[in-house]
């Protein structure tokens, strides 16, 4: 008899920390924004990363524009979601629930665009 309840305690406890989907998503999203952060700032052409938070099951990065790009801010985050698709770094990562949601503020921070890649946005 004790070693059927301690069995099934085992087994209650076990089963109490098997983290969903979900979590395991939240998980990934806070890992990749923390080393995202690790790296800002950073710059792309006109363009400066400066931070990177998790929220949820998304990566957020805030980019600032200080204007006078070829690469309208619009443009510029159409050119991120075939890159974020295609990369084989991250697309695992997208197919595991977590997204990436990207904001262009203009120099007073202002946002003027705004994209969500999701594995949903790269099947579309």
């Amino acid at each position: 008899m004790k070693k059927l309840l301690l069995s099934l305690l085992c087994i209650a406890t076990i089963a109490g920390c098997a983290s969903s989907p979900d979590d395991e998503a939240m998980a990934i999203a806070q890992s990749r924004a923390n080393r995202l952060n690790d790296l800002m700032p950073m710059d792309v052409g006109k363009y400066k990363f400066i931070r990177a938070r998790s929220q949820e099951k998304f990566v957020l990065v805030e980019i600032l524009y200080g204007g006078g790009s070829r690469v309208t801010p619009s443009q510029f985050l159409r050119n991120s979601i075939a890159t974020y698709c295609e990369d084989p770094t991250i697309r695992p990562v997208l197919d595991k629930g977590v997204g990436y949601g990207f904001t262009i503020r203009d120099a007073r921070g202002r946002p003027i665009s705004e994209q969500v890649i999701t594995a949903e946005t790269c099947s579309q």
